[in-house]
């Protein structure tokens, strides 16, 4: 038998051509395959299938960063909202005291919740956002109190009411539970402004814009006018949505909120929601008699 070299190399090379072509097919499968995958998860995350998620968050009122009866449902309502709408995701709220709105989104009853200051409590059992807005608090007190103060110990002599499931602070806190000051904490904020106008505290911290707001919201002029502010802030807050740790989705809503944040604020939207609440926009139902 005459061996055929040509006929042998030629008969080798097609049999060698046909195992690149499977090869090259399974590869091309596999990446097509992979990037499917890869498309959905970040479909997901950002963007194009999160428009049929709808998120309920707790809320609860503090006028004028969130309440039933402002525009928006309040200024930070609106912040989270429209950030939540760039990545197509919407959010409605539901308002209740917010004590259970923190212990029920905890517990996972809620996706989130909004207007939270850091502590190393909350952060136990929430991821926070970055921050949605900084508001500063101060001692609110009748004008016929005369009332000064560098530090806590400065607090000793006075009557200080307080809101139950606030944080107010690190040092405010601090100063409560190491007993320097003297706290009465009942459930809202409007029946502290109540215990102040009758003398049975002589101040009151909260943040400036929402003791403004709450005053105006829920008495009368006449009983306005009777209150001011200390100058001095007791704290510079930084406002955060939170999102439960124990929920498995809770990483990619903050992932999505974030994104969406980013882009509310490089659009400059951000600063036009925050110009037309400084404007007096949102205020259109408060109370003036």
């Amino acid at each position: 038998m005459t061996l055929n070299y040509s006929e042998h190399y030629n008969d080798h090379t097609k049999i060698k051509s046909k195992a690149v072509r499977r090869r090259n097919c399974a590869k091309k499968l596999f990446i097509s395959f992979f990037s499917i995958l890869l498309s959905m998860q970040f479909s997901f995350i950002y963007g194009e299938d999160s428009q049929k998620i709808t998120l309920q968050f707790a809320s609860g009122e503090w006028a004028p960063f969130t309440s039933v009866v402002l525009k928006y449902n309040g200024l930070l309502s609106k912040i989270v909202t429209d950030s939540f709408s760039k990545v197509n995701i919407k959010v409605t709220y539901t308002f209740v005291p917010w004590v259970r709105g923190y212990e029920d989104t905890k517990y996972g009853l809620y996706e989130g919740s909004l207007g939270y200051i850091k502590s190393s409590e909350r952060m136990k059992y929430f991821y926070f956002s970055e921050s949605i807005y900084q508001s500063d608090g101060a001692f609110f007190h009748l004008k016929t109190t005369q009332f000064a103060w560098k530090n806590y110990n400065d607090l000793t002599k006075y009557n200080i009411g307080a809101t139950i499931g606030y944080n107010y602070g690190d040092d405010f806190e601090n100063a409560e539970k190491q007993g320097i000051i003297k706290v009465e904490r009942i459930e809202t904020d409007v029946q502290n402004f109540k215990k102040l106008l009758a003398g049975r505290i002589d101040i009151f911290p909260i943040t400036i814009e929402a003791g403004i707001s709450t005053l105006h919201l829920n008495f009368k002029k006449t009983e306005i006018e009777k209150i001011t502010y200390n100058s001095k802030i007791y704290h510079t807050g930084s406002l955060h949505v939170i999102f439960p740790k124990n929920a498995k989705n809770s990483s990619k809503y903050l992932l999505l909120f974030n994104k969406g944040l980013q882009s509310l604020k490089k659009s400059g939207e951000y600063n036009n929601i925050i110009k037309e609440f400084r404007a007096g926009k949102y205020f259109t139902n408060l109370q003036t008699n």
